[in-house]
């Protein structure tokens, strides 16, 4: 038996992202949860995306990580934030004297801002303290996890190692069920049921040779693994082959 070359503990945003790092690498991967999978920390996030504005004048290091993290998300998971930007807000004389070192701070840290009128801060945000003197927006976003999901899927059907990409529409099970038989058309179902509306979603299925207890992917499955990769990743970026 060939031991994991690395183990990954925890199945959260970074878990899952540095597992899916280390698949590109090559390298053979086992990733632990005691729970399931973004039970933890990831499920429980405040769904900010910072541009790093509140950091650009006192801890510029930590800006420039924000604004570069930020302009990433965007760009390998569109349509997972609401683009509701965040604004700075001047109210007192000493905010007024300090809206120059923001400015200078953001602009050398590469996040972009827009100085605002009065009239067009209120009209954003008709809730803010009319004495305003200033306001400045900056890229912030809301991240909604739920606005994509990809399921991953071993399947019976098709040879060993051969590669199914489809989008899922909702469709109530028959019977109607709450046990884990549920097939991905029912889960959107209920979603749509419980929440209003269901996520876009995305099946990919590979098809197995063999389900035998093993802690090893069977041959053709390892050989699909980059072409499997490369599949969730367009569909994370918006350019799934379905």
């Amino acid at each position: 038996m060939d031991a994991p070359q690395v183990i990954v503990v925890g199945g959260g945003g970074t878990g899952g992202a540095l597992a899916h790092d280390l698949v590109l690498r090559g390298l053979a991967m086992t990733l632990l949860e005691r729970g399931e999978l973004t039970s933890g920390t990831t499920g429980r996030h405040h769904g900010l995306l910072h541009s790093g504005g509140r950091y650009a004048v006192n801890d510029p290091e930590s800006a420039v990580e924000c604004i570069a993290e930020n302009r990433i998300l965007r760009r390998i998971a569109p349509g997972s934030f609401e683009e509701n930007g965040g604004l700075f807000v001047a109210l007192t004389d000493e905010d007024m004297e300090y809206l120059p070192r923001f400015l200078a701070g953001c602009a050398a840290c590469g996040i972009p801002t827009r100085e605002l009128t009065v009239d067009q801060a209120l009209s954003l945000e008709p809730g803010l303290n009319p004495a305003l003197k200033a306001a400045v927006w900056v890229p912030d976003a809301t991240m909604d996890a739920m606005r994509l999901v990809v399921l991953i899927d071993a399947s019976l059907r098709g040879e060993p190692g051969s590669l199914s990409v489809r989008r899922v529409e909702p469709h109530p099970a028959t019977p109607a069920t709450w046990s884990h038989h549920l097939d991905p058309e029912a889960l959107a179902d209920l979603a749509e049921a419980l929440y209003g509306a269901a996520p876009p979603m995305v099946l990919v299925s590979v098809a197995a040779g063999s389900f035998a207890r093993d802690d090893r992917l069977s041959v053709p499955l390892r050989r699909a693994l980059p072409e499997v990769v490369e599949a969730v990743a367009g569909v994370i970026t918006g350019r799934p082959s379905v």
